[in-house]
């Protein structure tokens, strides 16, 4: 992918999608495109906001520190989202660490070009903060999981949030222990949690993948869950 096409694509897909086309060219103006490796790391914690991404191709991880030794996957980023714009918008240092977790395609609009075109277009951080409160919605909803007792339902809530952040994506890249991370369970407990919605047809799996194949399955039993505890 070079910059052309991944201009396209971000342009037709995700956040920045839903801009006037004129705030669209004025932020792509000052977009500087990148090719990253599986494992490169895009920002790491406490970095200063230098800038925001965007995803054009490709996966991205966002992992925070518990203790010097605990990192934990938090949120996953599939083409088309936007992030790093919660540490533009505060001026605050980045709280987690945003890693490739394959080969990416990226714009990178440097804090100082999204203020530029805030005082051309003031509506912009109106918009900025949509897409910041999406993803802590998500988060929240990651953290609301951990109070359901039922360990399938945990695993339910992590799915639905992934699917909701990444509508586009159907197929998720990730291990039992990164299911295990994002949910507070065992390796082995997020096994048999994904192995029981197999068996149910609300998910497919393979090695260290899942499609979600029925979405509204998986918000029915959630419900179910939640009504039992």
């Amino acid at each position: 992918m070079d910059r052309d096409e991944a201009v396209h694509f971000l342009r037709q897909n995700g956040w920045l999608s839903r801009l006037p086309d004129a705030v669209q060219q004025d932020w792509l103006s000052g977009a500087r495109f990148h090719q990253i490796s599986k494992g490169e790391r895009i920002f790491e914690v406490e970095d200063d906001p230098r800038f925001m991404v965007g995803l054009a191709s490709g996966s991205v991880g966002a992992y925070l520190s518990y203790h010097h030794d605990e990192t934990r996957l938090v949120l996953l980023y599939e083409e088309g989202n936007w992030f790093g714009d919660a540490a533009v918008i505060t001026g605050e240092r980045h709280r987690g660490t945003g890693v490739a977790r394959t080969d990416c395609a990226i714009l990178l609009v440097p804090a100082t070009h999204v203020e530029k075109v805030n005082e051309r277009h003031p509506d912009v951080w109106r918009h900025i903060s949509m897409n910041v409160l999406f993803q802590i919605d998500s988060y929240l909803t990651l953290t609301e999981a951990a109070l359901n007792r039922d360990p399938v339902g945990r695993v339910i809530t992590m799915l639905i949030s992934l699917k909701k952040l990444n509508p586009r994506h159907s197929v998720f890249n990730l291990t039992n222990e990164e299911i295990g991370q994002m949910t507070g369970l065992t390796r082995n407990t997020a096994n048999k949690c994904l192995r029981t919605l197999e068996v149910a047809g609300a998910i497919e799996r393979s090695y260290a993948r899942i499609r979600v194949s029925d979405l509204q399955s998986l918000e029915l039993y959630l419900r179910q869950t939640y009504a039992m505890n």
